[in-house]
């Protein structure tokens, strides 16, 4: 099933879940304010942004909260002061700008908080400001053609971040 919209705008309010696969946006998919109870499922979706500030997101029985993974990303993913109760999947994802999650908190378990294996950001990828992650990030051959920078961030993992067989063009910043 897909569906095709210009602009989609949940906006302060609560949804039970969002599953919608193959779905385009020409414009930003908006869910800023917004909860969504259970996973956010957008798999092979074409979006023109995703724009997550402030959202609360909770998971699937797999303890996913957010699937991006395969999906085209025009602009940004900014996940800005989210609370995400579940993993964060871009696997496979081609996201033309950047990546934000600074101070949001992503309870993943420890097991993977974030995946970007196989993803191509266009832009950086920042996780900053308080970001914490009850679990690791991981980037296997992930191309990042800006910088990686985890400033003031907190991963609770034995294996806090790996990046295997990854392609970074910008800085590295851990700190």
């Amino acid at each position: 099933v897909s569906a095709r919209v210009a602009r989609l705008s949940l906006e302060a309010c609560t949804v039970p879940a969002l599953v919608a696969s193959r779905l385009t946006v020409e414009a930003e998919l908006e869910l800023s304010q917004t909860t969504v109870r259970g996973r956010s499922g957008l798999t092979l979706s074409r979006l023109g942004g995703f724009l997550g500030d402030g959202a609360v997101l909770g998971s699937d029985a797999a303890g996913t909260a957010l699937r991006l993974d395969d999906a085209k990303i025009e602009g940004d993913v900014n996940l800005t002061d989210a609370v995400v109760t579940g993993a964060v999947s871009l696997r496979g994802a081609r996201v033309c700008g950047t990546v934000t999650a600074n101070s949001a908190q992503i309870e993943a378990g420890g097991g993977t908080a974030c995946t970007l294996d196989r993803a191509e950001i266009g832009g950086d990828v920042y996780m900053l400001d308080g970001l914490r992650c009850a679990g690791g990030l991981h980037g296997l051959a992930t191309r990042i053609a800006g910088s990686l920078c985890l400033d003031d961030a907190t991963l609770e993992s034995p294996w806090a971040v790996v990046f295997d067989r990854a392609s970074i063009g910008g800085d590295v910043t851990l700190r």
